[in-house]
């Protein structure tokens, strides 16, 4: 079966932003701030970057906030040495970037779990969502708030965070409209009272 088309992806891509409430938003324009709403995404793995990746496109403000100090998920910190990931390069590339050179077909049929985590990190550099990152940044509690949005409460460990270098770990609690957590089912279970989805 052939891969998409660039020209068939962007349709796609256009016709699932349809679904969000800032379709009313025309190319090069932007939301006034009041009208931008929050999302905390947990977990800079596969499926964190690629949430974060659709929710910026429809105009939202996201921060990802991940534990470890790399993005990539269990590829990154939970595979054996010469770990190939058993899905196929072409169901396990995402609709929007393939893993072959220049969008073509990778010529292995099966990667290793640090060609992967290469082509995450290249996912984020093409899609622009380093920026977006809180690394070494742990989850330790999400709250709802009576206002239908979140309370996430972080540690971060030392280092620079925000801007700020930080001389030790810190706690902080931050305020958001929508919270997705994206993250390995072993991990999931402090955030089961959240029900953390992303609603529109």
């Amino acid at each position: 079966r052939a891969l998409p088309s660039p020209a068939e992806v962007a349709r796609l891509a256009m016709a699932a932003s349809q679904f969000t409430p800032w379709n009313r938003v025309g190319d090069g324009e932007t939301l006034p701030a009041e009208d931008v709403r929050s999302v905390c995404v947990i977990g800079a793995g596969a499926s964190g970057l690629v949430a974060a990746k659709y929710l910026k496109e429809a105009g939202y403000k996201v921060t990802i906030v991940e534990q470890a100090q790399a993005i990539g998920g269990v590829f990154d910190s939970r595979t054996y040495d010469d770990a190939r990931l058993v899905s196929s390069t072409y169901l396990t590339a995402f609709s929007d970037l393939r893993m072959g050179p220049d969008d073509k077909p990778h010529p292995k049929p099966h990667v290793s779990a640090v060609e992967y985590v290469e082509y995450l990190r290249e996912y984020c550099r093409r899609f622009e969502l380093e920026r977006l990152m809180r690394l070494g940044t742990r989850v330790l509690r999400v709250e709802r708030r009576s206002d239908g949005g979140y309370h996430v409460e972080v540690a971060t460990q030392a280092g620079e965070q925000d801007g700020v270098v930080q001389s030790d770990a810190s706690r902080r609690v931050r305020v958001y409209e929508y919270c997705d957590a994206c993250v390995r089912l072993c991990s999931a279970c402090a955030c089961l009272r959240m029900r953390a989805f992303v609603r529109a």
